[in-house]
């Protein structure tokens, strides 16, 4: 047994004693899982103890855990110690920021919705860890850059993508560079798919970089050319739109895009 543990035993004067349970954290800051809750509740004591060790939060008072000082200090000390402050705080931006730098774990699973569902938060947690992508809102896994983001960084992400974006080619084999496993996470016509499937049967990994990448660029220049038809189709129906659809077989031009 450690000696604060030893402090349980100890009278209830002594508990509720503030200078004698200042002096013992200086020494052992864990003693405060003992104090009386009016000194759990006490912002000297709060302070002393987050200072020390910020994961001590955890121990103190609603009404602590929603002050701004003390919850600064602890998350300063201890990235962690955001898990355990007021749901308020922790829907502050810059409050998430600071708690992230020092974060060592997925720091979504604990933020308010409204970090999650906040673009920068995001991107700046699932850069920090793949694996704050799966703890995003449903818009923000809908992100192709979030998305991208994360499979880069754990291919297993790609089961947390939404369903629009677990068919997109580019993310799949964007995961596939990361990791060839990544082929068991998608769709089964993507797992079928006779080049992704190749792709991922690369056993070298410099090779099955550089071979995802070539693929990666064809997939970007037929997208750009299907904007580019698409564009064209607009502004051609547009004209005859103008022209008072005078002649509707004119609004098809029979563009057909062969991907490979």
């Amino acid at each position: 047994m450690c000696f604060y543990d030893h402090f349980k035993y100890a009278s209830d004067e002594l508990k509720a004693d503030k200078e004698f349970v200042l002096t013992l954290i200086e020494i052992q800051p864990l003693v405060c899982k003992y104090i009386s809750e009016e000194l759990k509740d006490d912002w000297d004591v709060a302070m002393a103890t987050v200072k020390k060790r910020g994961a001590l939060l955890d121990y103190f008072s609603a009404r602590i855990q929603d002050d701004d000082d003390v919850v600064i200090t602890a998350i300063s000390n201890f990235g962690n110690a955001y898990d355990n402050a007021s749901e308020e705080i922790r829907s502050d931006v810059e409050l998430f920021q600071l708690a992230l730098n020092n974060y060592r774990d997925a720091i979504l699973y604990y933020a308010p919705k409204a970090i999650r569902d906040d673009y920068d938060c995001v991107l700046a947690a699932v850069k920090h860890n793949p694996y704050n992508f799966r703890s995003a809102t449903d818009e923000m896994r809908a992100n192709i850059d979030i998305a991208l983001l994360a499979v880069s960084g754990d291919c297993e992400q790609l089961l947390y993508a939404s369903p629009a974006l677990k068919n997109n080619k580019s993310l799949v084999v964007t995961a596939i560079i990361n990791s060839p496993r990544a082929i068991h996470y998608a769709p089964k016509h993507l797992q079928n798919h006779p080049i992704i499937k190749g792709l991922s049967k690369i056993k070298s990994r410099i090779e099955r970089i550089e071979a995802c990448q070539k693929y990666l660029k064809i997939l970007e220049e037929n997208q750009a050319r299907d904007s580019f038809f698409a564009d064209e189709s607009s502004k051609q129906k547009s004209n005859n739109n103008n022209n008072n659809n005078e002649d509707d077989s004119d609004d098809e031009h029979g563009y057909s895009i062969t991907y490979q």
